[in-house]
């Protein structure tokens, strides 16, 4: 089944008063239709269809929703001169002059390309047919929306631009207002076909009707008399009596629903000012640990960039290391372990660092046993006498 969304009339899904607004222009149109080939441009669920089927010779719903056509379709298939057909009421897929009645109610504010569809009515009506739509009047429901616009609309009319449209298309429109009234009714007992009706001719002013109902056709229209619908509601003050009866119960249960939601939201408020308190607790310890947490980055910062310093440095010290080990020609071999060992001075710097102290200092204690060795052999008589002869060794350069 079609939901109500809030625009489209679906009946038994949406109040009496707001139904029987929408029903009475079709009871409205009934009159044209008699016997008429009829189409219903935008029939939504197809309930006014059914009605002008019921006295018209053929009628034809069409609404651009596929679910709003199937929904008509199952609600009244029944009537043998009725179809529903789905499509766009800017490009009826329907032959010129196939109509002696088109409606359209409630339709052309919701169309950006509106001037399309009238062209589009004109030109499926017959040439003396008649042509009937409705609009919401743009003043008046401006006003009652608080200037609040309607998300279902794209161009809402006022009075005199909505006649002024019309007569570009139909050279004959007559423009009704179409209002909610209240009335009083006297009506016998039994069945009665006869209705009499006295309206009481007050000033009519475009600019506060609901609603504009124009009839409008290629040929000249015969007067319009006021027509008015009554719905088949029974004593409507009684029934209205029993609404508010149930409506104040209803405003009883929301009272008490409301007194209880006061002391529900009391409660919460005690909550919530709690937990808000906790919360600002909670935020103040978080905004003091963030700043340790801040203090404590930067002080990780500097000791990298002191690390970052100290490495360098070392690396360094490495270096001129290397190159003082390769001066001892005689500790190449060593020299040559301790290239290979600087791959792993990554791993351990400061273990490294020891080591090649510890080496440097060997290696110093040998050269200190050498020159020692390299004075005594040249403090030798042996070699003294020899260098008299030019014989043997001269270490004297060497113990410089």
């Amino acid at each position: 089944m079609v939901e109500f969304t809030g625009e489209r009339i679906i009946p038994g899904q949406v109040e009496a008063d707001l139904f029987n607004e929408h029903y009475s222009r079709y009871a409205f149109a009934q009159r044209f239709a008699q016997g008429k080939r009829v189409l219903d441009a935008g029939c939504g669920v197809g309930y006014g269809t059914a009605a002008l089927a019921r006295v018209a010779s053929e009628a034809i719903g069409m609404d651009v929703t596929a679910d709003a056509v199937d929904e008509a379709a199952r609600s009244y298939k029944g009537l043998l001169n009725l179809r529903f057909l789905q499509g766009d009421c800017r490009a009826l897929a329907l032959p010129d002059a196939a109509f002696d009645l088109v409606v359209s109610f409630e339709v052309i504010e919701h169309l950006e390309d509106w001037p399309r569809f009238l062209s589009e009515s004109r030109r499926v009506l017959s040439k003396d047919g008649c042509f009937i739509v409705s609009t919401p009047n743009r003043l008046y429901y401006t006003e009652s929306r608080g200037n609040e616009p309607n998300p279902f609309h794209v161009h809402e009319f006022d009075y005199d631009e909505f006649r002024a449209e019309l007569l570009k298309v139909y050279p004959y429109v007559k423009l009704l207002l179409q209002n909610h009234t209240h009335g009083i009714v006297f009506e016998a007992s039994d069945e009665s076909d006869r209705l009499d009706a006295a309206i009481d001719a007050g000033e009519r002013l475009p600019e506060e009707a609901h609603f504009f109902i124009a009839v409008c056709s290629p040929c000249p229209l015969e007067p319009q008399a006021s027509f008015v619908y009554v719905p088949g509601a029974g004593n409507l003050l009684r029934r209205r009596e029993r609404h508010i009866a149930l409506l104040q119960e209803e405003l009883a249960r929301k009272d008490e629903w409301l007194e209880k939601s006061k002391q529900d939201l009391a409660t919460l408020y005690e909550k919530h000012r709690a937990a808000e308190t906790e919360r600002l607790k909670m935020n103040e310890e978080l905004d003091a640990r963030a700043r340790w947490g801040f203090g404590l980055a930067e002080e990780v910062k500097r000791k990298d960039e002191e690390l970052l310093r100290a490495s360098a440095e070392l690396e360094t010290k490495c270096q001129e290391l290397f190159q003082c080990v390769e001066i001892l020609h005689d500790t190449e071999r060593r020299a040559q372990d301790l290239f290979e060992q600087r791959n792993q001075l990554e791993d351990s710097l400061e273990r490294n660092r020891v080591e090649w102290e510890i080496r440097r200092k060997e290696l110093g204690d040998q050269r200190t046993r050498l020159a020692e060795t390299l004075r005594l052999a040249s403090d030798s008589r042996w070699l003294k006498l020899g260098r008299k002869f030019n014989l043997g060794p001269d270490f004297s350069d060497s113990l410089k």
